[in-house]
């Protein structure tokens, strides 16, 4: 569990996700889905460093953003389907942090890291 996750937890504030979360043997660390143990994967075969969920951002509506994952100063941010409150809270992150960078990776970028990284690496299918 990632120690934004596990803070969250301590906090009671860990929300149920719909993603397939679990702990991956093979990544070492629990991930919130299928999706993003898979980008996890691609960076891992590329031999590119990254951390998962190591910062989380305070909004002015009290909430937190925590982007999924960082490679070096960019964030990524893994989203099979953007909700409403996703997007709001990707909306009021870009105003009150303008200097950081967060990536999506939606269907169609993870669409590419398939046709590439599936048949290379232990990718899950849903």
């Amino acid at each position: 569990m990632s120690a934004s996750a596990a803070k969250r937890v301590r906090e009671g504030r860990l929300k149920v996700h719909r993603g397939r979360g679990g702990f991956r043997e093979d990544l070492g660390f629990y991930v919130r889905s299928t999706w993003e143990a898979n980008f996890a994967r691609s960076l891992k075969f590329q031999g590119i460093q990254f951390e998962y969920e190591p910062t989380s951002f305070t909004l002015s509506n009290g909430k937190t953003y925590t982007p999924d994952f960082r490679v070096g100063e960019v964030f990524y941010e893994i989203k099979g389907y953007l909700t409403d409150t996703a997007k709001s809270k990707l909306e009021l992150f870009r105003i009150e942090y303008p200097d950081v960078i967060v990536q999506i990776i939606g269907p169609v970028e993870y669409n590419e890291l398939y046709i590439t990284y599936a048949n290379l690496t232990n990718w899950e299918t849903t």
